[in-house]
């Protein structure tokens, strides 16, 4: 990705890369998206593993904050590359907005 930066998918936009190949996503996004605790329920649903997480300048409870936490490590140890973390990230998108919409 060029500049070290995650594409831009518009339902991700507030991806923020953490040093330890975490990265927290803003999935509420001042109320236009969905709740981190329902985001993380519903990607696992679709088989994508997350984490509900608070995320900078949180608004909302710990126990149902506005983001999610993705880890990268243990997929780039399965051998993933960067033109799969792009799949996985419009696989994300595709998922939550889809929800949103409802």
């Amino acid at each position: 990705m060029a500049n070290n930066q995650p594409p831009r998918i518009n339902y991700l936009a507030g991806l923020e890369e953490e040093e330890d190949y975490r990265e927290l996503m803003d999935t509420w996004m001042n109320g236009q998206g969905l709740p981190g605790k329902e985001a993380s329920d519903i990607l696992e649903k679709n088989g994508i593993i997350v984490n509900k997480n608070t995320i900078p300048g949180e608004t909302r409870s710990p126990m149902d904050p506005s983001g999610i936490r993705l880890g990268s490590a243990a997929e780039t140890t399965r051998g993933k590359k960067e033109k799969d973390f792009v799949n996985i990230a419009r696989k994300i998108d595709s998922i939550l907005k889809k929800k949103a919409s409802k």
